[in-house]
């Protein structure tokens, strides 16, 4: 009788499961893992050139899409030489496209600078222009900057592989549209590679292949509105003995525009086929009075000359040739930009 009375009391007083007024242990709540994130850390895709001695970069672009509605196919390849001792640049760029109206000159261009002496040709028709300059680049000039075409994912959601590229040890990390954000470009999809030189931490080799649209276009690599794209960089001869000098037609001196006269301050801003553009701290009517001068001197004759506080316009003709020398504020503060356009 004891025993089935604590029975009793004992079930009487343990919650049915079927009653309304029972009451569970909850579970503890389930929290995602985080997924990993592997950072190459590079700051941009020349970090780490600078402690080369010497290397060679090279760049192929195939694209195809639209750009402002009309279609837009082409190839972009480039080639930079660089050495250390003795200093010296050069920048190949062959452009093959569909594209018409576009700040981007089809055909070989070259730019060349040795010590402080700088020699550039601009597509298939422009000739050699030399100019003394010990620190203008290539992109000051309107070439291509291959940093402008390759954007690097912070992180990645693989781990990095380690490899052997060329000998050279290496960190692989591939990437998708999901690894990349760029404020200018939309990455609809994308599959790519990167290989981190190890231990200086420096791009030997790059590949995406990406549909994408541009939000921001950036004028000197604006190839399409969108469209698809594959890349390829690659850095070879690091380190090794190269040697960088311009073609024996960029020392000749019969070219017309290579032999007008500049102020002595002159920093060239831009050089294209047919005109030469830059800036000079010196005022507008002392560079109208230079260019009168100087003109008349080598044989062109004067055909206008608008001069004001701020500005000029002259024209000039010799031969078969015209040429107009405009002088105008410049952006900097107290300089002057000139633009002398020969046809």
């Amino acid at each position: 009788m004891l025993v089935l009375s604590a029975a009793l009391a004992c079930s009487l007083n343990t919650p049915s499961p079927f009653t309304s007024n029972a009451t569970f242990a909850e579970s503890p709540a389930m929290t995602p893992t985080p997924a990993q994130a592997f950072a190459p850390g590079l700051a941009s895709p020349g970090a780490g050139l600078a402690k080369l001695k010497s290397y060679r970069a090279n760049l192929i672009v195939d694209f195809e899409g639209t750009r402002n509605g009309q279609p837009a196919k082409g190839r972009l390849e480039s080639l930079t030489e660089v050495t250390r001792e003795p200093a010296a640049l050069h920048q190949y760029l062959k452009v093959e496209t569909t594209l018409t109206q576009t700040e981007i000159i089809s055909g070989v261009s070259e730019f060349y600078r040795v010590a402080d002496k700088v020699y550039v040709k601009k597509g298939d028709t422009g000739q050699w222009f030399t100019f003394t300059d010990g620190v203008v680049s290539p992109a000051d000039l309107g070439f291509l900057a291959p940093d402008r075409l390759i954007v690097l994912p912070i992180t990645t959601s693989q781990p990095p592989q380690s490899e052997l590229l060329e000998d050279q040890k290496v960190q692989r990390y591939s990437f998708t549209e999901h690894d990349l954000a760029d404020p200018n470009i939309i990455f609809e999809r994308a599959e790519g590679d990167l290989w981190l030189a190890q231990p200086d931490d420096y791009l030997a080799q790059y590949v995406i292949s990406a549909t994408l649209r541009i939000v921001i276009p950036d004028p000197k690599v604006h190839f399409f509105d969108q469209g698809r794209l594959k890349l390829r960089y690659t850095l070879t001869g690091i380190n090794d003995a190269l040697t960088i000098a311009p073609p024996i037609d960029a020392f000749a001196e019969s070219e017309v525009l290579n032999n007008l006269p500049r102020l002595p301050d002159a920093q060239i801003v831009s050089v294209f086929p047919t005109f030469i553009e830059y800036t000079s701290a010196i005022t507008p009517i002392s560079a109208a009075l230079f260019y009168r001068d100087e003109l008349t001197a080598q044989g062109w004759t004067e055909n206008q000359a608008d001069v004001f506080n701020e500005k000029a316009r002259l024209a000039y003709s010799k031969d078969d040739e015209a040429l107009t020398v405009l002088i105008n504020p410049a952006d900097e503060r107290n300089k002057i930009k000139v633009l002398l356009d020969l046809k």
